[in-house]
């Protein structure tokens, strides 16, 4: 008979599975629409299907990053863009074969490197026995800061973190620079 453990544990199972197979529906569909507002709802329902993916995976920090940016921010760029160029795709799509064949191969390479990572949550492994333990173990005696992973990121992490917000800083000037503005909108009409 199967206890209520085993059966929670094939829900978990078969709920990942679906998210993973939505994941890859919508990745295709945003591959293949030629419509530019279907593929950019398609990325939102990536970013948000990714985030609970993150979730799963015990990962709220970067689950809420990836709904805040992936899902929000980067569509309303994308929306601001799709306005300057249109909605439709115009040119035809002569190397998509060239394109299918090196997404492929990329994903090939990519999945040839899981054999080589450690068991999921492995108590053993590099990420378990390194420097990880330690920042859990004395993170709060060394900043004084009760989260341990904004001690992280705002202690041991600091300049780091403040150079990927300086990237993305200058990724979104960057976009602002290449939209076009308003008056240039109005000059051309």
């Amino acid at each position: 008979m199967l206890s209520l453990e085993s059966f929670g544990n094939i829900v978990e199972e078969l709920s990942l599975c679906a998210l993973w197979l939505i994941v890859i529906c919508v990745a295709a569909g945003t591959i293949f629409s030629r419509h530019l507002l279907k593929s950019l709802a398609y990325l939102a329902i990536f970013s948000l299907v990714s985030a609970c993916l993150y979730l799963s995976m015990q990962a709220p920090d970067v689950a809420i990053t990836e709904a805040a940016i992936g899902a929000a921010i980067s569509t309303i760029f994308f929306l601001a863009a799709i306005r300057s160029v249109g909605e439709k795709e115009e040119t035809p799509r002569k190397h998509i074969f060239v394109a299918l064949l090196i997404v492929g191969g990329f994903t090939l390479t990519m999945l040839s490197t899981i054999v080589d990572m450690p068991a999921y949550g492995d108590k053993n492994s590099p990420a378990n026995t390194g420097s990880s333990k330690s920042y859990v173990e004395e993170s709060y005696q060394q900043t004084a800061i009760p989260n341990v992973v904004t001690s992280v990121l705002a202690s041991y992490r600091g300049f780091d973190t403040l150079g990927e917000t300086l990237v993305i800083l200058a990724a979104a000037f960057s976009v602002l620079l290449i939209l076009p503005s308003r008056k240039e909108e109005s000059d051309a009409v």
